[in-house]
């Protein structure tokens, strides 16, 4: 068996974790607990280091939370760019939005007991200087030396994973895209209403015509036993946006998928993001939405195997005690692969995380524990 990405994780900094540690996950993680703990915050953090804190992930993260304000949005350099303004929307992303002064401390995310693999993001300020040959360079700056530099200083994005491997990144997004400069991981996300056309017709090209699809269709199969195929259609010439159809045998036609409901293109969602997940992670929020309790049995049953036949590491949020009961059952049923249930809550306004494996989650369920 694989390893796993995190067999701990500690998130430092980031929005609503002042310091969240959990000591130990699973292969597949439900993570619960109630509205505003930050379970969304914790998918967010895996997001980030997924994509070693690329700062073009960084601003859609933003632009989802409706915190970049500027209307057009300028371009890096041009007369319209106030770093000061940019500053005052990055400081969403650090815990408490302190003031950006260089001085704030770091977001930290990554395995508790592996230094190796923590990504560290932090805020940096420069001076420029010329060298012996003529060249303009960045110096960076200690917080005792901002006061003795007359000139504009400027702020940078500093990612650090591990000592060996660094990248600095200016925080505006430019018009000419930023190559990450560390080698990212795969990660899907799975959000609560799903994937849009784009992100499904995409996912599905990559799995076309191999044992994957086949896959696919067996989760379909979960909600209508009866499907005969999937499939994607749509002109790659024309704006109109390419759709998933569906083949039952009650139709002489294909149908789009969307017309036998929500469930059935929540299915497909997770699905599609389990398959393209291999070496990676699934992120899946609000796991429940548009499931029957009893498909959900049938669909976890799928993540667990899927996950250990194509080392995929899961974490699914929910408020549901239904996902929670079947997760259980599903987890029970792995012998394999270990389950865990994380519930957050706040203690003294701080996240904190309590942890429950299979035979914890057997007496939740069976004495019927509230830890929503």
């Amino acid at each position: 068996m694989s390893s796993l990405l995190f067999n701990s994780l500690e998130i430092r900094g980031y929005r609503a974790f002042r310091d969240l540690r959990i000591e130990k996950l699973g292969r597949v993680n439900l993570i619960v607990g109630q509205n505003n703990v930050g379970k969304s915050c914790l998918l967010e953090a895996l997001q980030i280091y997924a994509h070693r804190a690329h700062p073009t992930f960084l601003w859609q993260l933003l632009e989802a939370h409706d915190e970049d304000s500027r209307s057009p949005k300028p371009a890096f350099g041009s007369v319209d760019y106030d770093a000061n303004q940019v500053l005052s929307i990055i400081q969403n992303l650090f815990y408490g939005r302190p003031e950006m002064t260089g001085s704030v401390s770091p977001i930290e995310i990554g395995p508790t007991d592996s230094p190796a693999e923590k990504l560290r993001v932090s805020l940096g300020f420069y001076a420029s200087s010329v060298n012996e040959k003529g060249l303009t360079t960045l110096q960076l700056l200690s917080p005792d030396e901002y006061d003795s530099i007359e000139e504009p200083l400027h702020p940078r994005f500093s990612v650090q994973l591990g000592e060996s491997r660094k990248a600095i990144y200016h925080l505006e997004v430019t018009s000419k895209p930023l190559k990450p400069e560390i080698q990212p991981i795969n990660c899907i996300f799975v959000g609560s209403h799903g994937l849009d056309k784009g992100n499904i017709s995409a996912l599905w090209d990559k799995i076309a015509l191999t044992d994957l699809q086949k896959e696919v269709l067996q989760a379909l199969r979960i909600l209508a036993p009866g499907v005969d195929d999937v499939g994607i259609i749509g002109d790659f010439g024309t704006k109109r946006e390419r759709f998933p159809i569906i083949k039952v045998p009650s139709m002489s036609k294909p149908i789009p998928i969307r017309s036998l409901g929500e469930g059935m293109l929540r299915m497909l969602a997770v699905v599609l993001g389990l398959v393209n997940a291999e070496d990676g992670l699934l992120l899946i929020d609000e796991f429940e939405h548009g499931l029957h309790y009893a498909t959900q049995v049938e669909l976890w049953q799928l993540i667990f195997r899927l996950a250990r036949q194509l080392n995929i590491q899961v974490f699914a949020t929910s408020h549901s005690w239904d996902c929670i009961t079947s997760f259980q059952q599903a987890a029970q049923e792995s012998e394999q692969e270990e389950g865990m249930l994380i519930r957050l809550e706040l203690k003294k306004g701080e996240a904190s995380a309590t942890l429950s494996d299979k035979q914890d989650l057997a007496v939740i369920t069976r004495e019927q524990i509230e830890v929503r």
